[in-house]
């Protein structure tokens, strides 16, 4: 049997109406890995018994990429007057990341994604590359294609990164402006740029599996390795929890 995915979305507001969205990448990549994709909205009311059913309706969560995490819950203020931080969805996120965690869902993050698992863990981020870091790598992306290769990671030894590439160093796409600072608690790094030694890739050391990478793997047609491990994780992850 598939496992479902749920896929993070975010709220595109129209001059009519306001949307649900996803990028499509994301609903290709999980379909070509065997699994079947979930888009979650992101709610503006609910409890933890509603959290908790929406929760147990997948097998294991895509945080996507997009807006910024909330600055104060790494104790910053943010930068500048624009700070492209959505109050609403980083709350959402914020808690279906504990109720996912409390239930030892796989979690997978994607850019944002993999800033949200670290801040969550007690991490911090730089907030703007540009400004803060003396890089001439262009981590932003604007004006590239999804699928253009801007930099190679590389990736550490023993890591579920390594073993689902099976390769020491990975070309990839490059969408951020910001990146993590500190690792959070219980996180070990799995992959690095290999010109500025920026952090691209982490995983967590606990009981269950967690992983965030700061490309969009969803976007190049080499990576769909990483989601059919994911997929085959939430897929072995479903059946242990069925035996309990």
């Amino acid at each position: 049997m598939k496992p479902v995915i749920g896929i993070t979305s975010y709220i595109r507001k129209d001059v009519f109406r306001n949307y649900s969205q996803v990028g499509y990448e994301y609903i290709e990549k999980i379909e070509k890995a065997n699994g079947i994709p979930m888009i979650l909205p992101v709610l503006q009311k609910y409890d933890d018994q509603e959290l908790n059913k929406l929760i147990d309706c997948v097998n294991g969560i895509i945080f996507t990429g997009g807006c910024n995490v909330e600055s104060q819950w790494y104790g910053e203020k943010p930068l500048g007057e624009e700070t492209k931080e959505d109050v609403l969805r980083n709350g959402f996120e914020r808690d279906l990341f504990l109720a996912a965690k409390k239930k030892k869902k796989p979690i997978l993050g994607v850019c944002r994604g993999c800033q949200l698992i670290n801040v969550m863990q007690g991490g911090t981020l730089v907030q703007n590359i540009d400004s803060q870091l003396n890089t001439a790598v262009y981590h932003k992306g604007t004006g590239c294609r999804i699928s253009e290769k801007l930099h190679r990671v590389v990736l550490a030894e023993d890591s579920r990164l390594k073993n689902a590439y099976n390769e020491q160093e990975v070309p990839v796409n490059s969408f951020h402006e910001q990146c993590i600072k500190q690792i959070g608690t219980d996180l070990r790094i799995t992959a690095k740029c290999c010109e500025d030694g920026l952090i691209e890739g982490v995983e967590y050391e606990g009981d269950f599996y967690m992983a965030g990478v700061q490309w969009h793997p969803e976007g190049m047609e080499d990576q769909l390795k990483l989601f059919e491990e994911f997929v085959d994780i939430c897929l072995k992850n479903s059946d242990e929890l069925a035996l309990k």
